[in-house]
């Protein structure tokens, strides 16, 4: 059973705040994705991917000058004093977290293995997955504020970090703010309109923390600051660096958090059969996922975020307007586990597709829907000419070499992946200015490969439409 974060509020509420609570009853938001948290847009660089030894991804960014890059495929991003190349790869918190830590920190975004030549670096900014606007709203709203000793400008932090009897002699207010977030999250109108806005200044950073393990022990560093879906951190020395959150020492044991729903089809299962992920937005993970998809031979479809922050230990119920079989069952637990460990999902087989069956993920707390998605008949029907029995990502990657031969329409295969945002002007200029047309190929592959299964999906979809012949002989030689 996993437990929820907010319940005990609840019950050792009185008064007021308890009233407050039970009377919200959350209005169905509206399908977007958090439009409170503004991503940071920075020149992206595109890093080389090779193997370590031991069979690892390593990505390899050679940053031209000074100025502050961000990785295309990972997130990460450097500011830096001149030219230099920075090597780095995914590593597992549970390798290195001790049981003794988890106690009290959780991650709350990918663990790197940084190598970079020292003294370069002016800055480091780290991923991370919390809704930093939510939590802003959530310390920021009037009635948390309330009672004689959680006064002034400290009291969001005093009461977080305060002991739970500290706690529980303030959770009528607490109770109040919880129901003045959600209702701030999802425009219920019972609670005030407006919050002031938040910036990078008005996070306090000590409730998380940047770990950095040297020779086996954890050091942690306080960040510069705490931006939208980084942490940054000034002047670092490099190993092995990741953001971490403290638990909170009460019942609300999580922050918001933004994360990411994966759907895959299986494309050797009977009739159409799905699994559906529920993740933090953390790319290691998807990338873990991904992986294991792959070598299932399933097809990734494309589906927006959730468009409210998610909390660890809720349970989120999958929910669909068209009959479907939903295996173990239709409830999935919000967690974090390492990328080397099994994800959790549910699978869905639906017998006879519908032109449009329409998906949504419930709150179980409350009944407030959390994320919404249609599943269309094209978003899963191949083409007859095509063999149900290869995704996009390994007909490419099987037919690798002699796409490079073959492959013809190239710009207009280049505009295309313009215009779906698959790659950007610099780097259809990259595939052009290669002297062969065998070369451009060999390079535009190469480069949808980085960009991941999504990207190769999208190239493969296109040569379906601009080549259908070639994608069919291909098939048949198979």
């Amino acid at each position: 059973m996993v437990a929820d974060p907010h319940k005990s509020l609840t019950g050792e509420a009185s008064g007021s705040g308890q009233e407050s609570y039970h009377r919200l009853v959350l209005d169905p938001p509206l399908q977007r994705k958090c439009w409170r948290c503004v991503r940071e847009v920075l020149p992206e660089v595109t890093p080389e991917i090779t193997q370590d030894f031991k069979c690892r991804t390593v990505y390899r960014a050679h940053l031209p000058g000074a100025g502050i890059f961000q990785c295309s495929i990972t997130g990460l991003s450097f500011k830096v004093k001149s030219a230099v190349t920075i090597t780095y790869r995914y590593a597992t918190w549970t390798r290195h977290l001790s049981e003794a830590d988890q106690e009290t920190w959780s991650p709350a975004g990918p663990l790197f293995h940084i190598e970079v030549q020292p003294g370069v670096v002016q800055s480091v900014h780290l991923p991370h997955f919390i809704c930093l606007a939510a939590f802003h709203e959530l310390l920021h709203h009037e009635s948390f504020l309330q009672g004689p000793v959680l006064q002034g400008p400290a009291a969001p932090v005093q009461a977080f970090q305060g002991s739970d009897r500290h706690l529980r002699g303030h959770v009528p207010g607490l109770v109040r703010a919880l129901a003045w977030c959600h209702s701030r999250l999802w425009g219920h109108q019972t609670a005030p309109a407006w919050v002031p806005p938040w910036t990078s200044e008005d996070v306090n950073t000590s409730l998380f923390s940047i770990a950095h393990f040297k020779s086996g022990t954890m050091i942690l560093e306080r960040p510069t600051r705490l931006i939208a879906f980084s942490a940054v951190l000034e002047n670092p020395s490099f190993s092995l660096l990741g953001v971490l959150w403290r638990r909170l020492r009460s019942t609300l044991n999580s922050f918001p958090m933004h994360s990411s729903v994966l759907i895959f089809q299986q494309l050797s299962a009977a009739n159409t059969t799905l699994h559906l992920y529920l993740i933090p937005d953390d790319k290691s993970v998807k990338q873990a996922v991904e992986k294991q998809e792959m070598n299932w031979n399933s097809k990734l479809i494309p589906k927006p975020s959730p468009f409210s922050p998610l909390f660890f230990g809720c349970i989120y119920q999958v929910t669909s307007t068209n009959s479907v079989v939903i295996m173990p069952e239709a409830r999935l637990p919000f967690c974090y586990k390492s990328p080397r460990e099994e994800q959790l999902f549910v699978e869905i087989y639906i017998r006879k597709m519908a032109e449009e069956i329409r998906f949504s993920m419930i709150d179980t707390r409350d009944d407030s829907v959390v994320w919404r998605a249609s599943l269309r008949s094209g978003d899963i029907n191949l083409p007859a000419c095509v063999s149900k029995t290869l995704s996009g990502t390994a007909f490419l990657k099987k037919h690798k070499t002699k796409l490079c031969v073959r492959m013809r329409q190239l710009p207009s295969i280049l505009l295309h992946l313009r215009d779906a945002n698959v790659i950007n002007s610099d780097e259809e200029e990259e595939v052009q200015s290669q002297v062969t047309s065998q070369r451009k190929n060999k390079v535009l592959l190469e480069l949808v490969e980085k960009k991941g299964l999504e990207a190769q999906e999208q190239l493969y979809q296109i040569l379906q439409m601009k080549d259908p012949y070639l994608i069919a002989d291909l098939d048949k030689s198979s």
